[in-house]
C-alpha cells in the first residue's frame, strides 16, 4: 500500500495567508477569510494528498535552466 503523503505548509504560505487574513479584516469581510481556509480545508488539502503531482514541488528535481558543461561554455566564448 502507497504511503500517504505528508502536506505541510511552508512559512512563506502562512505568511501569504496572515496577509489575506489582514486584508480581508480591514475589508470588513472576514467570513471571505473563513470561507477561504474551509475551501483550503475540505479542498485543496485533500487533492493535494490524494493527487499529489498536480502541485508544484517545493524543490525541483531538476534545474529549469541546464547548466552548460564547461566544454560547450568554453566553446561559445570563442
Amino acid at each position: 500500500m502507497a504511503k500517504k503523503p505528508v502536506f505541510k505548509f511552508t512559512a512563506n504560505f502562512e505568511r501569504n495567508l496572515e496577509g489575506i487574513e489582514l486584508f480581508l479584516t480591514e475589508l470588513e469581510a472576514p467570513q471571505a477569510f473563513d470561507d477561504l481556509l474551509d475551501e483550503l480545508l475540505e479542498t485543496v488539502i485533500p487533492n493535494l494528498e490524494r493527487f499529489p503531482e498536480m502541485g508544484s514541488p517545493f524543490i525541483p528535481k531538476t534545474s529549469v535552466y541546464p547548466r552548460k558543461s564547461r566544454k560547450t561554455r568554453t566553446k561559445s566564448r570563442a
